[in-house]
């Protein structure tokens, strides 16, 4: 019967302690792409960037279903992880990896680039895509916190771009004027799920370049 006692104890001592290596371990992935990132404007083409889209939207309803298999897997070495910079807002403490591409891949520790759309810092609408998460703080989910005027820094090996917010609001997620392509701006949207739990729309969060980089 003791050992019983102890075996009950383990399991229930691994369920609570469970979220925390889980979130352990995200944050440490995100890490050592952002340390890869300190170490080391495309025409747009309207059907890519729809289809992009609507992948991009397949894998945000998915949210977080689990798999334990693929998440505590060996991780991808970070030198093949195609990193293009980093994103930050400093409102909601958030800073992460900024990948190129927003597969299903990319999008489980990091902000995904739709690469259909126009590249950061460049004339046009940038497009970046994330999960939310339940966990408190994970990827965009204290997206919902961001405000009018706030700033968005998007950094690259070279260059850090800050952005101001212009606006925020709620779209169904077949509506593609989120991905419209202004000439004579340069702009990022922000792109993820609403609620965090059974999904029925997309949270877009706009901002326009205030700033050259530096």
């Amino acid at each position: 019967m003791r050992g019983v006692a102890v075996i009950v104890v383990l399991i229930g001592v691994g369920f609570l302690l469970y979220p925390t290596i889980e979130n352990y371990y995200t944050s440490n992935q995100q890490d050592k792409m952002l340390e890869a990132l300190e170490k080391t404007q495309p025409e747009i083409d309207d059907n890519e960037m729809i289809e992009s889209y609507q992948n991009v939207n397949q894998i945000l309803e998915a949210g977080e279903q689990e798999n334990s298999q693929q998440k505590h897997k060996e991780s991808q070495k970070v030198s093949a992880v195609p990193i293009i910079g980093s994103i930050e807002i400093p409102t909601i403490d958030l800073k992460l990896p900024l990948l190129e591409g927003a597969g299903m891949d990319n999008l489980e520790y990091a902000v995904g680039h739709m690469s259909e759309t126009a590249q950061v810092g460049e004339i046009g609408n940038s497009a970046l895509a994330g999960h939310r998460g339940y966990s408190y703080g994970r990827l965009f989910n204290r997206l919902d916190e961001v405000k009018e005027g706030q700033e968005v820094k998007v950094s690259t090996q070279d260059e850090t771009f800050t952005y101001r917010v212009k606006e925020t609001f709620l779209v169904i997620p077949t509506d593609l004027s989120v991905l419209e392509q202004p000439t004579d701006k340069s702009m990022v949207t922000l792109i993820t799920c609403h609620p965090i739990k059974d999904p029925t729309h997309r949270l877009i969060v706009q901002a326009e370049l205030v700033e050259e980089g530096s």
